[in-house]
């Protein structure tokens, strides 16, 4: 495991990173592998929503299939939104600004 120094290090650099950007996403990958590894999902969600509440953390799994519909349902609306168009809401309504993403019911 890395050291609490290397974490905040790379913790802030990401940070700045993020601040940088205009990215109203982020994708966590890999999250079949959460169990095991020391990444806690939720203290990334509050601290994304301190340098960027509009941004939104969806937690995806290629391999289970987890958050691929709604990364890609994402993707559309921001499709739709650079060709000048509104995309639809959810069903259950706008969802939150930062917040981690539930997959939308097709």
């Amino acid at each position: 495991m890395t050291s609490g120094y290397h974490q905040q290090t790379a913790a802030r650099a990401f940070a700045r990173r993020i601040e940088r950007t205009s990215a109203g996403l982020l994708l966590v990958s890999k999250t079949g592998l959460l169990p095991y590894l020391d990444f806690d999902l939720d203290r990334c969600t509050a601290d994304l929503e301190k340098i960027s509440p509009a941004a939104t953390v969806l937690p995806v799994s290629a391999r289970a299939g987890d958050g691929i519909d709604t990364w890609y349902e994402w993707l559309r609306q921001r499709a739709l939104l650079a060709r000048g168009e509104d995309p639809p809401e959810p069903p259950d309504g706008p969802r939150p600004r930062s917040s981690v993403a539930a997959p939308w019911p097709r």
